[in-house]
């Protein structure tokens, strides 16, 4: 009965070392899988953040571009608007806007008040005052 005894005892003890190395086996492969899951997720998110940070810049720049243009055209539109006069005709400012492709001329005294205009889209300054600082609108009077 002895020798029985320790044949179960070696049993269990074999079947608890097996168990117990199994688990070790199990938890080795759990903490070597997830840690090659994060590295590859890091790899992935550091270039999705590239890719943002790329297409980011290339569309700022982009308006950048498109702003830059939109002022060169404004400052020929404007420095060409510089012979209109006072006593201008509403045929006189359609033909600028048609040349400069504007939508609109509005033409101001010195205090602001409107002497004529020409709006392709009829939207004409009354509209627009309620948009616009007059302060800032006779600013440019003293910035030709």
């Amino acid at each position: 009965m002895n020798n029985n005894s320790r044949r179960i005892v070696s049993r269990r003890t074999f079947w608890c070392l097996c168990l117990a190395a199994g688990l070790l086996f199990l938890g080795a492969v759990f903490l070597l899988s997830r840690h090659a899951d994060m590295q590859d997720c890091e790899r992935r998110m550091t270039e999705l953040i590239d890719f943002v940070k790329e297409q980011s810049s290339s569309y700022v720049q982009y308006n950048e571009i498109a702003v830059a243009k939109a002022l060169v055209r404004e400052t020929t539109a404007v420095q060409e608007l510089d012979g209109v006069t006072l006593d201008c005709g509403e045929d006189e400012l359609r033909q600028y806007v048609e040349r400069l492709g504007l939508t609109g001329i509005s033409v101001l005294d010195a205090n602001g008040r409107l002497v004529c205009e020409y709006s392709a889209d009829s939207i004409g300054y009354t509209r627009l005052q309620t948009d616009l600082e007059v302060e800032r609108v006779l600013a440019v009077i003293g910035h030709p």
